[in-house]
């Protein structure tokens, strides 16, 4: 493990078995994996039995974002990779694709299988589809819309995801 550090430049330090406390940074970067791990789910309305998809898929979009730790307004991709990221592709977690099917036997077969995505591959997407993840190159996304009612003020918050960027909220009452 040293060499390989050393080898792609890595600093490394090494700590007492069984201290947490003296791993900051590395215990804070893992609550906040687990944390949009969590979230994502939760929004999603995904079982927890995704939960090791969404701590991958958590740790993509980290790596994928700026952060003031690298004092260069980079992204760790664009460190590791030496070239910016491409995110047009980003859906959103989650939502309902739709990915090509490779093996069609006959015309009347599926063109494509209706899927839940939960992760990326290096050139794709990972789709929970059929009872197992798939893998495809591309996935067309439906617009994903979330409703929630706020008890209090009995108001209904219909929010409509545009893209991973850009999204809609409608406020609703209900008297």
């Amino acid at each position: 493990m040293k060499d390989y550090c050393v080898e792609k430049g890595i600093s490394y330090h090494l700590t007492v078995p069984r201290t947490p406390q003296l791993n900051g940074v590395s215990e804070r970067i893992v609550r906040t994996i687990t944390e949009k791990g969590r979230t994502m789910i939760s929004g999603a309305s995904l079982n927890k039995v995704f939960w090791g998809e969404a701590v991958l898929t958590a740790t993509y979009l980290i790596n994928l974002t700026p952060t003031k730790a690298l004092k260069q307004n980079k992204t760790p991709f664009e460190l590791w990779h030496g070239k910016r990221p491409r995110v047009k592709y980003l859906k959103i977690f989650g939502s309902t694709v739709y990915i090509h099917n490779k093996v069609r036997k006959t015309k009347f077969d599926e063109k494509s299988w209706k899927g839940i995505l939960v992760g990326y591959e290096p050139n794709g997407y990972r789709v929970w589809a059929k009872k197992r993840i798939k893998t495809g190159k591309r996935a067309a996304a439906h617009t994903l819309s979330y409703l929630t009612i706020d008890q209090r003020t009995n108001v209904i918050l219909i929010s409509v995801v545009l893209s991973p960027c850009n999204s809609l909220l409608l406020y609703v009452s209900r008297s």
